[in-house]
């Protein structure tokens, strides 16, 4: 497994603020990062931990307080598979 950074912001709806504040941004992240595949990373596994939690900020318009979470999580990154193919031969393209 690999730890690797990600910076996010994130809206939290007013119906999570009875739980903790680490508990509420912990499930809220789950959902668009968790088993999910993101390009140049990988397979999301897990949330790690949180490096820095800012804000609480509402915005005009909002009814929900907004965070800039940075945070690590689990990835598995899986390397190219190579083709084979003769030594001379053209690349493939489809």
């Amino acid at each position: 497994l690999i730890y690797f950074k990600i910076d996010h912001t994130l809206p939290l709806h007013p119906e999570l603020l009875k739980l903790s504040v680490d508990q509420a941004i912990k499930g809220d992240l789950e959902s668009p990062f968790l088993d999910n595949v993101i390009a140049n990373l990988g397979l999301v596994v897990s949330v790690y931990d949180f490096k820095s939690i800012d804000g609480g900020f509402m915005y005009p318009g909002q009814g929900a307080s907004t965070y800039t979470i940075k945070f690590r999580v689990h990835n598995v990154s899986y390397p190219p598979i190579p083709i084979q193919q003769e030594k001379d031969s053209k690349p493939f393209a489809p």
